[in-house]
C-alpha cells in the first residue's frame, strides 16, 4: 500500500470491556506514511500505557500489549492488523489489504485520516487450553492459575481474523485484554496426563478506517478469564457436534540426554520443584479448540511459564512407582528448566 497514511493504536483495559454496540477511539501510539514501495517505520510513544497492563509473554518481564496496526491508501484500501508488540523491542512485519475499495474507486490526492476508532460487536464464551497436565504414581502435579500484583497476564490466543466479506480466518497471537483477577489452582495426583481448560471470554472488535459503518474487518480477540475452576472436563462442542469432555495426552519418548541433563529424580528432598520461567508449546489439542463464533475454526493458545502460571511438583508416599521404577520429572529433547512442557512420570531404572 504506497502512500497510505499508518496508525499504530492500543485499545485500553476499560475499553476492551466496553458492551456489545459501544463505539470509542483508541489511544494512537504512531502515525505517518508509507513511502512508494509502502514502507513505514515509527517510535511508538508508550507512555499511556499503564505497567499493570502490560504482559509477560515469555521473558520474565511484563512488558508487552497488544497493539493493531491501520492503514489507508489514497484509494480507500484499507487493513487492519491486531499484533503484540514488547516494549524497548523492534517489530517488523507485511500486511495486506483485508477490506479493500469497492472497484473503481478513484484514487484521492492523499490518504484519509485515521479515525482510530473501535466498536464491540458480539461476545461469547469458550474453554481455552491451558497446558497439558502430566505427573506419575508416587507425584502430585499442582497447576497455579493466579493473579499477583507484578504480573497480570501471562496467556496468549490467537485470534480469529473477520474479513469484510464476512470470512474467518486464524490470525495472529493476542494477550488476554483483562487482567487476571481469580485464583484456580488445580491439582492431580498419580498418573495423570490430560489436558486442563480454563473458561475465556472473548469479544469480537471492528477497527474502522474512519467511521464504523458497513462491514470493515474486524477480530474474535480473549477478553477475560471468567474465573471459573480450571476443569480437564470441557463441556464445549468440537466442530463436529460433540462435546470435548476429557482430552487425554500423550507424553512424547523419554529422552535423557547425551549427559544426562534432561531429567532428575523427584525425591523427598527435592519435593516442591516449581518451573515459572519460558514459554510453553501451543496448545492446539489435536484441533479440538475452536471459537464460539465458527464451528470449523481450529486455534491455539501460548501459555506462559510464570509468576502467575505455574506447576509444582510434589512427592507424595501413596501410590508410589513400585520397584524398577523411579519418578522422574523430565524435558523432551531438553532440560527441565527451559522445556515446552515439563513431563513426569514413573520411568523403569534401565533407561535412567
Amino acid at each position: 500500500m504506497a502512500n497510505a497514511n499508518v496508525g499504530i493504536f492500543y485499545m485500553s483495559p476499560s475499553q476492551a470491556a466496553s458492551a456489545d454496540g459501544t463505539t470509542f477511539t483508541m489511544t494512537e501510539l504512531a502515525s505517518g506514511t508509507t513511502d512508494a514501495s509502502g514502507q513505514f517505520s515509527a517510535t511508538l510513544d508508550t507512555s499511556s500505557i499503564a505497567p499493570s497492563d502490560l504482559a509477560d509473554i515469555g521473558d520474565g518481564t511484563s512488558d508487552a500489549f497488544n497493539a493493531v496496526i491501520e492503514a489507508l491508501d489514497p484509494s480507500g484500501n484499507f487493513t487492519a492488523n491486531w499484533v503484540i508488540i514488547t516494549e524497548g523491542s523492534g517489530y517488523s512485519g507485511t500486511a495486506s489489504v483485508n477490506d479493500p475499495a469497492p472497484a473503481g474507486s478513484p484514487a484521492a490526492a492523499s490518504a484519509p485520516p485515521l479515525s482510530g476508532k473501535s466498536v464491540v460487536l458480539a461476545h461469547g464464551y469458550r474453554y481455552t487450553p491451558v497446558t497439558p497436565l502430566n505427573s506419575g504414581y508416587g507425584i502430585q502435579v499442582v497447576l497455579n492459575y493466579t493473579t499477583s500484583s507484578e504480573t497480570t497476564r501471562q496467556t496468549e490466543v490467537q485470534e480469529g481474523v473477520v474479513a469484510a466479506s464476512g470470512g474467518v480466518s486464524v490470525g495472529a497471537y493476542q494477550i488476554e485484554d483483562q487482567s487476571r483477577m481469580i485464583t484456580s489452582p488445580d491439582s492431580q495426583s498419580g498418573s495423570y496426563h490430560n489436558w486442563v481448560w480454563a473458561d475465556y471470554e472473548y469479544k469480537e472488535y471492528r477497527t474502522c478506517a474512519q467511521n464504523c459503518g458497513g462491514s470493515p474487518p474486524g477480530a474474535w480477540k480473549p477478553y477475560e478469564f471468567t474465573g471459573q475452576a480450571i476443569t480437564d472436563n470441557n463441556p464445549n462442542k468440537d466442530k463436529n457436534g460433540q462435546v470435548i469432555g476429557i482430552q487425554g495426552y500423550t507424553q512424547p519418548n523419554f529422552t535423557p540426554g547425551s549427559s544426562n541433563q534432561n531429567w532428575f529424580r523427584l525425591t523427598p528432598s527435592n519435593s516442591g520443584w516449581s518451573r515459572s520461567s519460558g514459554t510453553r508449546e501451543s496448545n492446539d489439542v489435536n484441533g479440538s479448540f475452536i471459537f464460539p463464533f465458527a464451528s470449523n475454526l481450529g486455534i491455539d493458545s501460548l501459555t506462559t511459564y510464570g509468576s502467575i502460571t505455574s506447576v509444582q511438583y510434589n512427592w507424595i508416599s501413596s501410590g508410589s512407582c513400585g520397584t524398577g521404577f523411579t519418578r522422574v520429572i523430565w524435558g523432551h529433547d531438553s532440560t527441565p528448566a527451559d522445556t515446552g512442557r515439563v513431563q513426569a512420570s514413573c520411568i523403569p531404572d534401565s533407561q535412567l
